[in-house]
């Protein structure tokens, strides 16, 4: 990795890096509140949800759309690096940001699960599911952020994707091995289940790689 490319990276993480621990936080004191009882449950549920998915949709708007609405890019292209390069630096940054706290959130569920008596360790597909979702989620939407400018798609890109929330996690709680043993407290890792688990991470390499292959064909980044 070039000098450039990294300074770009340092200079991304050095303005969001803030935002961090205030994420942990956030999504610890939602498993906190989820662990109350039966209602709360699903309010620490919704506050859990709604740390993750704001904070990627902040982090896009903060690192690619608002820089691009001041015009800060053109003076960052106007230095000695390439647009990919460009691209490349946002994309890596913005996936560390939101990555970080992701992973430290996703270490603390699978160990509340394991380690509370009070949740049944047949969970632990199902979350992993529904966390991998999160990270492509985010992954998705920074590819639209990054190849569209327009406002329009942007909104419709945040609409769309939290709609799709919903969707998937019913979808993921009616696959066969996890429906079936999720009060058996047994861990069932089914073929289905790790399909799905490398079917997520594919698809948040290819929403990234096609993020810089769209750009990198662009002539005009302005």
């Amino acid at each position: 990795m070039d000098t450039q490319l990294k300074q770009l990276i340092k200079k991304d993480l050095n303005l969001h890096r803030k935002f961090i621990p205030a994420v942990f936080a956030a999504g610890v004191a939602s498993m906190v509140i989820a662990a109350i009882s039966e209602f709360a449950f699903f309010v620490g549920s919704l506050l859990f949800i709604t740390t993750l998915v704001a904070f990627g949709i902040m982090i896009c708007v903060y690192s690619v759309t608002q820089e691009r609405d001041k015009k800060i890019h053109l003076f960052v292209l106007s230095l000695p690096i390439t647009s990919s390069q460009y691209t490349w630096a946002k994309v890596i940054s913005s996936v560390i940001c939101f990555a970080v706290p992701w992973a430290i959130l996703f270490a603390t569920v699978v160990a509340a699960i394991l380690g509370l008596d009070s949740v049944l360790d047949s969970y632990l597909p199902y979350a992993t599911l529904v966390m991998l979702y999160f990270l492509c989620n985010f992954c998705l939407f920074l590819t639209i952020i990054v190849v569209s400018s327009s406002e329009k798609v942007m909104v419709a890109a945040i609409l769309v994707t939290n709609v799709c929330i919903t969707i998937a996690l019913q979808a993921f709680a009616r696959v066969p091995s996890i429906s079936q043993n999720i009060d058996t407290g047994l861990i069932v890792w089914s073929p289905t289940v790790l399909m799905i688990v490398l079917a997520e991470i594919v698809f948040c390499i290819l929403c990234l790689s096609a993020a810089v292959y769209i750009q990198k064909q662009k002539t005009d980044l302005v």
